[in-house]
């Protein structure tokens, strides 16, 4: 920029600002435009962390550590190779027949269980454990677990549920296909949670889900924990399946929402006031954790819906 036009004639034109020198704006102009997009980027995340009411969603799903499925496939790798090593003893091996006779009436006869009968197979266990310790047993399981996952394929292979599947699995083809993991003849499950969901239930019957030393694994019980909340949230399974798999999930894992979890199935079944409860115990139990913002949305929705606030929470 140069000189005033109207300068004295005949003047040199001169520029208003050296070539040398820099046009800088005040200080506080400056200031304000680096302040301006700070500004609202604070504003945006104060926004996004005040709580707001949400309709509760999906149940969280537990997080697996792939080193400890890798441990875990290990362990049933080096049971299984200890059966065909050495033979099983007579009241061992004993104890799976009569597992695969009540699979098969199940699965076959469409015979439920009675409470005798399950009575029965649980003394025949005790009595083999007593006479040959907790090691042969847990060898039994893996080897009716890897049958019974040979018996799957052949289902897959063929479409057919054969008699080794019926007897192994019960009533398992009716319970895949009611939750979805069945379809277009493929088992949407993969090798560790086909096994996963055999071994839990077979120590479901044997009654020693609690025992330290036959125990259904914590790597099973977080793999049908997330294979059953996956079916509840896709409402092929009801808040019991759910409730249940959350009770057991919730000693393995201290990261899970347990709390959170049971609010949000008590919010499906119309209990406001339960979810609101177990929202405050997540609450109170996570603190600011990363589960925090959701939960607080959540209890203004329950909150809100039961009528208890209008506006939003003080937090």
């Amino acid at each position: 920029m140069y000189g005033n036009p109207w300068s004295v004639k005949g003047a040199p034109l001169r520029p208003m600002f050296p070539a040398n020198s820099s046009r800088r704006s005040p200080v506080w102009l400056t200031g304000g435009l680096l302040l301006a997009p700070l500004l609202g980027l604070a504003l945006v995340v104060l926004f996004l962390a005040m709580p707001r009411a949400i309709a509760p969603g999906e149940l969280p799903r537990p997080v697996l550590e792939p080193r400890a499925i890798a441990h875990e496939r290990a362990l049933h790798s080096q049971l299984v190779a200890e059966a065909y090593a050495q033979p099983l003893p007579f009241e061992v091996r004993a104890v799976g027949e009569a597992f695969r006779v009540e699979g098969q009436r199940i699965g076959e006869q469409r015979d439920p269980l009675t409470e005798q009968r399950l009575q029965r197979w649980r003394h025949a266990v005790e009595r083999a454990r007593a006479q040959h310790g907790p090691r042969q047993l847990l060898i039994l399981r893996a080897v009716q677990a890897e049958l019974f996952l040979d018996a799957l394929a052949a289902w897959e292979r063929t479409g057919r549920a054969g008699r080794e599947l019926r007897e192994l699995g019960g009533d398992f083809v009716e319970q895949a296909t009611l939750r979805g993991w069945w379809n277009a003849g493929r088992l949407d499950l993969e090798r560790d949670e086909r096994r996963a969901l055999f071994v839990a239930r077979w120590t479901e019957l044997a009654g020693l889900t609690a025992d330290p030393l036959l125990g259904t694994p914590q790597v099973s019980v977080r793999l049908v924990a997330r294979l059953t909340l996956t079916s509840f949230n896709q409402g092929r399974l009801g808040p019991r399946a759910a409730l249940a798999a959350i009770e057991r999930l919730a000693p393995l894992d201290r990261d899970y929402p347990a709390e959170l979890a049971r609010g949000l199935v008590l919010a499906r079944q119309g209990d406001l006031g339960g979810a609101a409860q177990s929202f405050e115990r997540q609450l109170q139990s996570g603190g600011d954790g990363p589960w925090a913002l959701r939960t607080r949305n959540h209890l203004t929705w329950a909150l809100r819906a039961a009528g208890v606030v209008k506006g939003g929470l003080p937090w």
